[in-house]
């Protein structure tokens, strides 16, 4: 990228860390509230690029990411950046079962779960299958694997 290139920053508030990244990695920006204000503030050689934060506000920044696209000068690279935390871990629940997929804890009605591996595994797979009936042959595939001998 040529270093006289202006990139277009959405939201205009852009976080300490995109702006840091963005300053020390050298690249010249201009952050931006608005399509209608990328437009009023667009250098004469048009965006470089963007870097559109969808963290704070994603449908915001889809929307601005899609406006860029369809204007008459489209920019031609646009980086979205999403966040992969979750607010909420990855929960599976079912009659005060608790099955924590991330941390792989258990418990039920509040109280922990000591489980080995294997049984938390076999929890698991029943708890998302609820009402559900299956042979040994197939909790043997799914849950332990072919290959077990136990």
């Amino acid at each position: 990228m040529n270093p006289l290139d202006m990139l277009v920053v959405f939201p205009a508030a852009p976080s300490p860390d995109l702006a840091r990244t963005l300053d020390l990695a050298g690249f010249r920006w201009k952050a931006v509230g608005s399509v209608d204000e990328a437009a009023k503030t667009e250098p004469q050689g048009g965006w470089a690029g963007a870097v559109i934060s969808a963290e704070e506000d994603p449908e915001s920044a889809w929307a601005f990411a899609r406006a860029l696209r369809k204007r008459d000068n489209p920019v031609n690279a646009v980086m979205l950046l999403v966040t992969g935390a979750q607010t909420r871990a990855d929960l599976v629940e079912h009659s005060g079962l608790v099955l924590n997929l991330e941390t792989y804890q258990a418990s039920f009605n509040g109280n922990p779960l000591d489980l080995t591996f294997m049984e938390y595994e076999l929890l698991k797979f029943l708890a998302q299958n609820p009402g559900k009936v299956f042979t040994r042959e197939m909790l043997l595939s799914r849950v332990w694997g072919y290959e077990y001998y136990g």
